[in-house]
């Protein structure tokens, strides 16, 4: 994902920091409960993060801290909602 997040197009007036690291920086750590927004093959979708995963050994463990580096993780588990039209999503 990281390659394609760089293609995307950001109108000029928009300010948005750190786009090639999913803004997730010491500053705008990813915690449980955070929402994130992906556009993805003209869809655009708004997400709740339930829970993070490292991979630690062999195994995947539960990050229960906010983390400030998508490399960081290994799994991200969320509750996908997908925009219908006029602020409507899925659930």
């Amino acid at each position: 994902m990281k390659k394609r997040v760089s293609d995307v197009r950001i109108p000029k007036n928009m300010p948005v920091h750190e786009i090639e690291l999913a803004n997730v920086t010491e500053n705008h750590p990813l915690k449980d409960g955070n929402f994130i927004i992906i556009h993805s093959d003209n869809k655009l979708c708004l997400n709740k993060v339930i829970t993070k995963y490292q991979k630690i050994g062999e195994r995947h463990a539960h990050i229960n801290v906010g983390v400030d580096s998508i490399d960081s993780f290994s799994y991200v588990s969320i509750h996908l909602y997908i925009y219908l039209y006029r602020g409507m999503f899925t659930q």
